[in-house]
């Protein structure tokens, strides 16, 4: 608690050197850092900035053993310059300069105004956490000393809960720590050991709990990779053998033509064949170009039809308080949608409905992805929309050029079975007699429920 404490103290109240401060903010450089627990990989902001005007100089180093856990780094060096010119800003003054400084015992950064320093912000730097433990940093203002530092900001850092290091806390990591519930000495043993993460040796609910808090970290920072060229629109992967998604319009089609300002009901439809039961499902869909045509991802109100829009989940059977439908985490102007139904198998037909209106003339492809990631290239199906202008008489000499020109995403997403985690979930509630003492199992749903989609309260 005393650790916590001074993070607290320190990151919450700016800490001043006479009229010099530097200030704590999550990476956006922003928002104020609250102080909490960081874990490994994540980073931060320091601004140090100004009162007063007039030439100051000082810097920012990590010391001693603590440079194992903690880094500090400028931002965007300048060969013309000779400095780091990207960790200065204007009210530094022209002549100011950042250097980083590295020696046998301390590393970090050296900052020097000009004498016609401006009272505001004057330097930005990145902090990162390396590794466990309780890090400081030294804030130094060489008027008073060089050896010494003024103050120094505390942070603790905890486990990472990126188990497989691709920069994404999701359900790739959760399945990776439920593989290893309620195992035990986990001090010995090392893939144990790394979801481990109140370090008391055994995999269960507070370990959870931890995990939790740092669900869908790095999500904001990915950076979707360039579509492939390959395949051609109309061209899709092949389905999985007896497991089949289509998106189709009311007739069963995947191929249709519309009138500019036509709008037209589609659905998401599953055929199951095989042998395995889906019980969970999220999809969604993705247009080529959002300036042909759009999608309707607000909800369908059943209680007041039609409510603010179409979208809506179809699925039978289910559980209702896991339907989730709304704009795309991959395309805004998508949709994507989440069912589940933990007793029963869905049913072969719709999955999820929601309208298309077209909006000028040309080809428009939609995708279906697959966000649980069981089919490895992420698009399933496609729909090919020819639109047309009936005023124009070169509409369908323009229908074949634009078609040439459509181009379709996509995307290597999560590779996890979200049925087989689910049914993971479901045994360690029946499992574990300390979560059945406190979670009754509709709670325990829904706590599965946030794991899904965080975005939407339950």
């Amino acid at each position: 608690m005393l650790t916590k404490a001074l993070i607290m103290i320190c990151c919450l109240i700016t800490l001043a050197s006479g009229e010099v401060m530097v200030s704590v903010f999550e990476p956006d450089g922003c928002t104020p850092f609250d102080g909490r627990d960081l874990m490994v990989g994540s980073t931060l902001t320091l601004i140090v900035s100004s009162n007063d005007n007039g030439y100051w100089n000082g810097g920012l180093f990590v010391a001693g053993i603590d440079r194992d856990l903690a880094n500090v780094y400028a931002r965007g060096w300048d060969p013309n310059t000779g400095d780091w010119a990207g960790s200065r800003f204007d009210a530094a003054g022209n002549e100011a300069i950042v250097w980083e400084y590295f020696d046998s015992w301390i590393w970090g950064i050296d900052m020097y105004t000009d004498e016609n320093a401006q009272a505001d912000n004057w330097f930005i730097v990145d902090y990162h956490a390396v590794g466990i433990g309780d890090p400081n940093v030294g804030f130094y203002d060489y008027n008073e000393s060089w050896d010494e530092p003024r103050s120094c900001i505390y942070f603790h850092h905890s486990p990472s809960r990126d188990f497989n290091n691709n920069d994404l806390v999701n359900l790739e990591d959760f399945y990776i720590m439920t593989s290893f519930w309620l195992e035990q000495d986990c001090r010995e043993n090392s893939a144990c050991e790394l979801v481990d993460l109140d370090l008391n040796g055994i995999i269960e609910m507070n370990d959870l709990f931890l995990f939790s808090e740092y669900w869908l970290w790095g999500a904001s920072a990915v950076t979707l990779p360039e579509p492939p060229q390959t395949p051609e629109p109309n061209e899709p992967p092949a389905p999985v053998p007896d497991l089949n998604y289509y998106i189709l319009d009311s007739d069963g089609h995947s191929e249709i033509t519309l009138s500019i300002g036509e709008t037209t009901t589609l659905f998401v439809d599953m055929v199951n064949e095989s042998e395995n039961d889906i019980q969970v499902f999220y999809m969604g869909v993705l247009i080529s170009d959002p300036n042909y045509g759009s999608i309707d991802n607000r909800p369908y109100d059943a209680d007041n039809p039609p409510g603010p829009g179409t979208a809506r989940i179809l699925a039978q059977p289910r559980d209702n308080y896991f339907d989730y439908w709304g704009p795309c985490s991959v395309q805004y102007e998508g949709i994507e949608f989440i069912g589940a139904s933990l007793d029963n198998p869905v049913s072969s037909g719709h999955l999820a409905g929601f309208d298309y209106s077209s909006e000028k003339a040309g080809d428009v492809i939609l995708d279906l992805i697959d966000l649980n990631g069981t089919n490895p290239t992420g698009t399933i199906h496609q729909m090919t929309i020819h639109q047309i202008d009936p005023n124009s008489i070169s509409c369908h000499q323009e229908q074949k050029e634009d078609q040439q020109l459509v181009k379709t995403y996509h995307y290597n997403l999560i590779n996890v079975n979200t049925c087989l985690l689910v049914q993971r979930l479901k045994e360690i509630w029946t499992e574990d007699d300390e979560i059945r003492d406190i979670l009754t199992e509709n709670e325990w749903k829904k706590y599965i429920h946030s794991m899904f989609h965080p975005y939407k309260s339950v």
